[in-house]
Protein backbone atom coordinates (compact mmCIF):
# COMPACT_ATOMS: atom_id res chain seq x y z
CA UNK A 1 0.00 0.00 0.00
CA UNK A 2 1.58 3.24 -1.10
CA UNK A 3 1.02 6.42 0.86
CA UNK A 4 -0.49 9.28 -1.09
CA UNK A 5 1.44 12.51 -1.57
CA UNK A 6 4.97 13.44 -0.55
CA UNK A 7 6.24 13.08 2.99
CA UNK A 8 7.13 16.42 4.63
CA UNK A 9 7.59 17.45 8.22
CA UNK A 10 4.88 19.63 9.73
CA UNK A 11 4.29 21.28 13.08
CA UNK A 12 1.41 19.05 14.20
CA UNK A 13 2.35 15.75 12.56
CA UNK A 14 4.74 13.10 13.93
CA UNK A 15 7.92 12.58 11.95
CA UNK A 16 7.93 8.82 11.34
CA UNK A 17 9.22 7.86 7.90
CA UNK A 18 6.64 7.80 5.15
CA UNK A 19 4.02 9.89 6.94
CA UNK A 20 2.52 12.55 4.66
CA UNK A 21 2.15 16.11 5.91
CA UNK A 22 -1.64 16.61 5.66
CA UNK A 23 -1.31 20.39 5.21
CA UNK A 24 0.98 20.06 2.18
CA UNK A 25 -1.13 17.23 0.76
CA UNK A 26 -4.30 19.28 1.25
CA UNK A 27 -2.69 22.25 -0.53
CA UNK A 28 -1.97 20.12 -3.60
CA UNK A 29 -5.45 18.65 -3.48
CA UNK A 30 -6.98 22.12 -3.58
CA UNK A 31 -4.99 22.95 -6.74
CA UNK A 32 -2.31 24.96 -4.97
CA UNK A 33 1.48 24.99 -5.16
CA UNK A 34 3.52 24.81 -1.96
CA UNK A 35 6.01 27.67 -1.52
CA UNK A 36 8.31 27.33 1.51
CA UNK A 37 9.66 30.73 2.63
CA UNK A 38 12.44 31.52 5.07
CA UNK A 39 12.35 34.53 7.36
CA UNK A 40 15.28 36.57 8.69
CA UNK A 41 15.72 34.26 11.68
CA UNK A 42 15.95 31.17 9.49
CA UNK A 43 12.48 29.87 10.28
CA UNK A 44 10.51 28.31 7.44
CA UNK A 45 6.80 28.63 6.69
CA UNK A 46 4.89 26.91 3.90
CA UNK A 47 2.38 28.86 1.81
CA UNK A 48 -0.17 27.39 -0.57
CA UNK A 49 -0.23 29.56 -3.70
CA UNK A 50 -3.15 29.33 -6.13
CA UNK A 51 -3.32 30.04 -9.87
CA UNK A 52 -5.23 33.29 -9.33
CA UNK A 53 -2.39 34.66 -7.17
CA UNK A 54 -4.14 34.20 -3.84
CA UNK A 55 -2.34 32.31 -1.10
CA UNK A 56 -2.81 30.82 2.36
CA UNK A 57 -0.38 29.67 5.00
CA UNK A 58 -0.58 25.90 4.52
CA UNK A 59 -1.75 25.02 8.05
CA UNK A 60 -4.32 27.84 8.04
CA UNK A 61 -5.67 26.37 4.79
CA UNK A 62 -5.76 22.88 6.30
CA UNK A 63 -7.64 24.15 9.39
CA UNK A 64 -10.04 26.11 7.15
CA UNK A 65 -8.93 29.41 8.70
CA UNK A 66 -8.05 30.52 5.16
CA UNK A 67 -10.08 28.88 2.42
CA UNK A 68 -10.22 30.34 -1.10
CA UNK A 69 -11.45 27.06 -2.54
CA UNK A 70 -14.99 25.84 -3.14
CA UNK A 71 -17.49 25.25 -0.33
CA UNK A 72 -20.43 22.92 -0.10
CA UNK A 73 -23.79 24.63 -0.50
CA UNK A 74 -26.39 21.95 -1.25
CA UNK A 75 -28.62 20.51 1.45
CA UNK A 76 -27.38 17.49 3.37
CA UNK A 77 -29.25 14.18 3.26
CA UNK A 78 -29.60 12.27 6.54
CA UNK A 79 -27.91 8.92 7.11
CA UNK A 80 -28.44 6.14 9.63
CA UNK A 81 -27.62 6.15 13.33
CA UNK A 82 -24.38 4.48 14.49
CA UNK A 83 -24.27 0.69 14.79
CA UNK A 84 -21.80 0.65 17.71
CA UNK A 85 -22.60 1.48 21.32
CA UNK A 86 -19.76 3.82 22.44
CA UNK A 87 -20.13 2.47 25.99
CA UNK A 88 -19.28 -1.08 24.89
CA UNK A 89 -15.74 -2.50 25.14
CA UNK A 90 -13.60 -1.87 22.06
CA UNK A 91 -13.32 -4.67 19.48
CA UNK A 92 -10.28 -6.92 19.48
CA UNK A 93 -7.26 -5.02 18.21
CA UNK A 94 -8.65 -1.64 19.28
CA UNK A 95 -8.20 0.52 22.38
CA UNK A 96 -9.92 3.55 23.91
CA UNK A 97 -8.49 7.08 23.87
CA UNK A 98 -10.06 9.64 26.23
CA UNK A 99 -9.29 13.35 25.97
CA UNK A 100 -8.03 14.48 29.39
CA UNK A 101 -9.82 17.84 29.39
CA UNK A 102 -12.80 17.76 27.03
CA UNK A 103 -14.14 14.41 28.17
CA UNK A 104 -14.64 12.71 24.81
CA UNK A 105 -13.39 9.29 23.83
CA UNK A 106 -13.11 7.09 20.75
CA UNK A 107 -11.66 3.76 19.65
CA UNK A 108 -8.39 3.55 17.71
CA UNK A 109 -6.42 0.56 16.39
CA UNK A 110 -3.69 -0.68 18.72
CA UNK A 111 -0.17 0.26 17.65
CA UNK A 112 -0.67 3.87 16.56
CA UNK A 113 0.19 7.17 18.24
CA UNK A 114 -1.83 10.12 19.51
CA UNK A 115 -0.36 13.57 18.80
CA UNK A 116 -1.79 16.59 20.63
CA UNK A 117 -1.52 20.20 19.45
CA UNK A 118 -2.60 22.49 22.29
CA UNK A 119 -2.06 25.64 20.21
CA UNK A 120 -4.44 24.54 17.46
CA UNK A 121 -6.75 22.66 19.86
CA UNK A 122 -6.51 19.47 17.85
CA UNK A 123 -5.31 15.90 18.12
CA UNK A 124 -4.29 13.33 15.53
CA UNK A 125 -4.22 9.55 15.60
CA UNK A 126 -1.47 8.17 13.35
CA UNK A 127 -1.77 4.47 12.67
CA UNK A 128 0.99 1.89 12.33
CA UNK A 129 3.28 1.79 9.30
CA UNK A 130 1.50 0.10 6.38
CA UNK A 131 3.73 -0.30 3.35
CA UNK A 132 5.44 3.05 2.85
CA UNK A 133 2.87 5.09 4.78
CA UNK A 134 0.98 5.19 8.07
CA UNK A 135 -2.67 4.13 8.22
CA UNK A 136 -5.26 4.91 9.40
CA UNK A 137 -5.03 8.66 10.06
CA UNK A 138 -7.74 10.47 12.06
CA UNK A 139 -7.86 14.10 13.17
CA UNK A 140 -10.14 15.87 15.64
CA UNK A 141 -10.11 19.68 15.79
CA UNK A 142 -11.99 21.99 18.15
CA UNK A 143 -10.42 25.46 17.65
CA UNK A 144 -11.09 28.30 20.06
CA UNK A 145 -11.75 30.73 17.19
CA UNK A 146 -15.09 32.55 17.13
CA UNK A 147 -15.96 30.85 13.82
CA UNK A 148 -16.15 27.56 15.72
CA UNK A 149 -18.63 28.85 18.30
CA UNK A 150 -21.90 29.56 16.45
CA UNK A 151 -24.96 31.00 18.20
CA UNK A 152 -27.24 28.41 19.75
CA UNK A 153 -29.96 28.96 17.13
CA UNK A 154 -27.59 29.00 14.12
CA UNK A 155 -28.00 26.61 11.20
CA UNK A 156 -24.64 24.82 11.26
CA UNK A 157 -24.31 24.30 7.52
CA UNK A 158 -25.21 27.91 6.74
CA UNK A 159 -22.83 29.12 9.47
CA UNK A 160 -19.91 27.08 8.15
CA UNK A 161 -20.52 28.18 4.56
CA UNK A 162 -20.77 31.83 5.61
CA UNK A 163 -17.43 31.56 7.43
CA UNK A 164 -15.78 29.49 4.62
CA UNK A 165 -15.29 26.53 6.95
CA UNK A 166 -16.93 23.84 4.79
CA UNK A 167 -14.64 22.73 1.95
CA UNK A 168 -15.32 19.88 -0.43
CA UNK A 169 -18.35 18.09 -1.82
CA UNK A 170 -21.29 17.64 0.54
CA UNK A 171 -22.13 13.96 1.04
CA UNK A 172 -24.84 14.02 3.70
CA UNK A 173 -25.04 13.73 7.46
CA UNK A 174 -23.99 11.09 9.96
CA UNK A 175 -24.73 10.76 13.66
CA UNK A 176 -21.60 11.24 15.77
CA UNK A 177 -21.78 11.44 19.56
CA UNK A 178 -25.54 11.77 19.29
CA UNK A 179 -25.32 14.79 16.98
CA UNK A 180 -26.13 15.04 13.27
CA UNK A 181 -22.75 15.78 11.70
CA UNK A 182 -22.34 17.33 8.26
CA UNK A 183 -20.22 15.07 6.02
CA UNK A 184 -18.05 16.46 3.21
CA UNK A 185 -15.63 14.73 0.84
CA UNK A 186 -12.44 16.00 -0.81
CA UNK A 187 -11.33 13.93 -3.83
CA UNK A 188 -7.81 15.20 -4.33
CA UNK A 189 -6.53 13.02 -7.17
CA UNK A 190 -3.63 10.55 -7.39
CA UNK A 191 -0.99 12.95 -6.05
CA UNK A 192 -2.75 13.77 -2.78
CA UNK A 193 -4.75 12.05 -0.07
CA UNK A 194 -8.52 12.05 -0.34
CA UNK A 195 -10.31 12.86 2.91
CA UNK A 196 -13.75 12.84 4.50
CA UNK A 197 -14.70 15.45 7.09
CA UNK A 198 -17.48 15.67 9.66
CA UNK A 199 -18.74 18.80 11.44
CA UNK A 200 -21.04 18.93 14.44
CA UNK A 201 -21.69 21.11 17.50
CA UNK A 202 -21.42 19.99 21.11
CA UNK A 203 -21.87 22.42 24.02
CA UNK A 204 -21.51 25.40 21.67
CA UNK A 205 -18.23 24.17 20.12
CA UNK A 206 -17.86 23.06 16.50
CA UNK A 207 -15.94 19.80 16.19
CA UNK A 208 -14.26 18.79 12.94
CA UNK A 209 -13.31 15.14 12.45
CA UNK A 210 -11.03 14.30 9.53
CA UNK A 211 -10.54 10.83 8.07
CA UNK A 212 -7.54 11.02 5.74
CA UNK A 213 -7.07 8.12 3.34
CA UNK A 214 -3.29 7.87 3.59
CA UNK A 215 -3.07 4.30 2.27
CA UNK A 216 -6.23 2.30 1.66
CA UNK A 217 -9.84 3.39 2.18
CA UNK A 218 -11.57 0.93 4.48
CA UNK A 219 -14.91 2.07 5.85
CA UNK A 220 -15.25 -0.99 8.07
CA UNK A 221 -12.34 0.50 10.04
CA UNK A 222 -13.51 4.11 9.76
CA UNK A 223 -17.03 3.24 10.93
CA UNK A 224 -15.70 1.77 14.18
CA UNK A 225 -13.80 4.99 14.90
CA UNK A 226 -16.65 7.32 13.96
CA UNK A 227 -19.40 5.36 15.73
CA UNK A 228 -17.37 5.07 18.94
CA UNK A 229 -16.91 8.83 19.38
CA UNK A 230 -18.73 9.89 22.56
CA UNK A 231 -18.77 12.55 25.28
CA UNK A 232 -18.73 11.58 28.94
CA UNK A 233 -19.09 14.97 30.67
Amino acid sequence: MAACGPAHEGPTIPTQAGLPNPASVHCAGQGGRLDVRQDASGGQTGYCVFADGSECEEWALFRNECQPARVATQAAAPTSAPAIDPASPPPEGWEVYTHPNLGYSFYVPVGGEIETDEIDSSISYVGPLAGDGHWPWFGIAHPTLDDYHPPEDADLQAWLVEHTRLPGRLVGTRFIAGEAAIHTRNDNGPQACDDDRYYFVHAGQVYEIIVMHTAEEDWAVYDIFLDSFAFHQ
